[in-house]
């Protein structure tokens, strides 16, 4: 039995692909979008990589939806399955219906009547992942399904936040490895707030900063753990090896929220305004 998806489907509700997420999600894929348009010539073949499938392949989807064919998406652990690909699919179809999805991203019409024929055709998660032009990997390196130079567009949505110090060097190690060396981009949403707060209205967004590392590494789980990186920290760690990174937005948060949180002695290095960025988005490229 698969304890993680039991746990995100009656817990966490992770599972649950609400209209609130699933517009959020395509906020995320403009942003996305606008930066490939704004980078790479117009006919440059876009070989992308998402980073964090999660549960439901919203961003792939809206990519094949814009005529992409060269599209992947990755994962530590297999989490997508086939019931979630075609709720995910009967969104984009329901949305373009209601006249609403043309408001939040641009697309092709043609490929959303490519999506009512793929919905109803396919008839195994591989059929369904195939027509929608989106390779699925699973494994704890990404590096063993790309060679070198073969990708040139990496991103990913809330996904750094739950990879620890030594993993998240070791991936963007693997990352200047299979990225193109002469023309290539990333893009991050890393959502650095208290996860726990989503679904325990009794803590704020600052809750976990009060832990010490060994207190924190107790209670922290591996269904969704969390590395308490702060803004700094990425950009720190990206400079080591040598990305050029830049925070393109963040969220300020609520220092007065913050304050309500006794913050442990490991955040003394930190300013208040450090501190209270709850989300950023970045963009890197390797030098």
């Amino acid at each position: 039995m698969d304890i993680n998806y039991l746990m995100q489907k009656h817990v966490t509700k992770g599972l649950e692909l609400s209209d609130d997420y699933f517009e959020d999600r395509l906020k995320h894929f403009n942003v996305h979008f606008d930066l490939i348009k704004d980078h790479f010539k117009q006919d440059t073949k876009i070989k992308l990589l998402e980073v964090g499938t999660g549960w439901h392949p919203t961003i792939p989807i809206a990519f094949f939806l814009n005529g992409y064919t060269n599209i992947s998406t990755f994962d530590i652990r297999k989490l997508i399955r086939f019931e979630n690909i075609q709720e995910t699919v009967r969104y984009f179809i329901r949305f373009h219906e209601s006249r609403t999805l043309n408001s939040l991203i641009p697309y092709q019409q043609d490929k959303i009547n490519a999506l009512k024929e793929i919905l109803n055709q396919s008839s195994s998660e591989e059929e369904l992942l195939s027509a929608l032009n989106i390779n699925y990997y699973y494994s704890d390196s990404i590096i063993n399904h790309f060679g070198k130079d073969s990708l040139n567009f990496i991103f990913s949505n809330n996904t750094l936040e739950h990879i620890f110090v030594p993993v998240l060097k070791q991936i963007f190690k693997e990352f200047q490895i299979i990225l193109d060396d002469d023309y290539h981009l990333m893009s991050h949403f890393i959502d650095m707030s208290d996860h726990f707060a989503h679904f325990d209205s009794s803590i704020n967004i600052y809750n976990f900063l009060k832990y010490s590392e060994q207190f924190w590494s107790k209670i922290d789980n591996n269904i969704q753990p969390q590395n308490r990186l702060r803004e700094r920290d990425y950009l720190n760690l990206f400079e080591e090896l040598s990305y050029q990174a830049g925070v393109i937005s963040h969220r300020d948060g609520s220092i007065e929220e913050l304050e309500k949180i006794n913050v442990d002695s490991k955040f003394e290095k930190y300013t208040k305004e450090e501190l209270s960025v709850s989300h950023t988005y970045i963009k890197m490229i390797f030098n």
